[in-house]
């Protein structure tokens, strides 16, 4: 009899721990945590600024995506002080309705790509003598969602395919691997709609890095081999909260208002992954509109998935870059003046 009891202890405490590991925040692992204060770029135009979504550090470079206006692009020359707009929203050639992604294509230390929101194409830019051009186009894989570059590899996140991930070689041979997160039994296309994510890599470690902006959810693979990339790491702890619906005949996710907003921007060094950390849920979407994604923490790990450090901002971000040429991160924030720049050197924090 004791040993049925026991045994029965022993299940339930199993059960108990089962149960908290859903309730775990990925700031639970961190024992370093730091309070910082950004700084305004006050040399960069900010009466430029319009509503920007993205921001991306080059060598000498700091591009905004904008929505909302009527070019999409803007770059501010750091050194230069010079500023210029481009990419005309529309549908023509060399056009684009929207941007999905802005991430640096590592082919030259100024170069950078988009990923139309719409669709699988992505412009790949470089700097001219007053602005920046397109020289490339790429056709990226279908059910594409975001991506990265290491040199001619391409490695990016599948939706609604078999596998989670894909890597394309230099020859256009295209590699998929990882298996989506098991969540309840549901069909790849299911939890691709609860799995949508950044994704970020390193060149120097051979090693990329997902993470889910909803719940808090991250994979880090290793892609020395690059036929067949292994799974390093895996964090599964609060999972979105959800119900399927019936729409045309196919289910489709319905996010619940206690769905945790996790990881809403992400970039990285050679040596360290940043990402910018908001536990909002989906029921403060009323109250905040459209400051939802503005966040106050950044998460800091290492290329092991290890974490390091965190850091608390003095003011909310909505989207963060990394800049290896000054060791800085810089921020998009906003305040009752409007938009702004903000940054802050790592010299001292790593």
């Amino acid at each position: 009899m004791k040993t049925i009891i026991s045994l029965f202890k022993l299940l339930f405490f199993i059960f108990i721990l089962s149960c908290k590991s859903h309730d775990v925040y990925l700031t639970d692992a961190f024992t370093d945590i730091q309070n910082v204060d950004l700084e305004k770029l006050d040399e960069y135009p900010n009466d430029s600024i319009g509503s920007p979504s993205h921001i991306l550090c080059t060598k000498d470079y700091i591009i905004l995506v904008e929505p909302e206006l009527e070019y999409l692009l803007s770059a501010y020359h750091t050194k230069k002080h010079t500023f210029s707009r481009f990419l005309n929203k529309g549908r023509g050639p060399d056009e684009m309705m929207d941007i999905q992604q802005i991430n640096s294509c590592k082919q030259s230390d100024n170069d950078f790509c988009v990923m139309h929101t719409f669709g699988n194409m992505s412009f790949i830019f470089s700097p001219t003598d007053s602005t920046y051009q397109i020289v490339k186009k790429i056709s990226l894989p279908e059910n594409s969602s975001t991506f990265t570059f290491d040199n001619n590899l391409i490695i990016g996140v599948l939706n609604k395919e078999k596998k989670h991930f894909y890597l394309r070689t230099a020859d256009s041979t295209l590699v998929p691997f990882g298996n989506f997160p098991p969540i309840n039994n549901l069909s790849p296309e299911i939890i691709s709609e609860l799995t949508d994510g950044y994704c970020t890599n390193s060149s120097k470690h051979k090693k990329f890095i997902w993470f889910s902006i909803y719940g808090d959810i991250f994979e880090l693979y290793d892609y020395h081999d690059i036929t067949n990339p292994s799974l390093v790491h895996q964090h599964m702890a609060m999972l979105p909260v959800f119900s399927l619906k019936k729409i045309r005949g196919k289910d489709h996710v319905a996010f619940s208002q206690e769905t945790k907003i996790g990881v809403v921007s992400l970039t990285s060094s050679d040596d360290y992954i940043f990402a910018l950390y908001n536990q909002n849920t989906f029921k403060d979407i009323a109250k905040l509109k459209d400051d939802i994604f503005f966040s106050r923490q950044i998460l800091i790990y290492n290329w092991d998935g290890l974490p390091i450090k965190i850091l608390n901002l003095n003011e909310k971000v909505k989207a963060i870059s990394f800049d290896k040429t000054n060791n800085c991160l810089y921020g998009i924030a906003c305040d009752e003046h409007g938009p702004k720049i903000l940054y802050k050197n790592l010299t001292n924090i790593l």
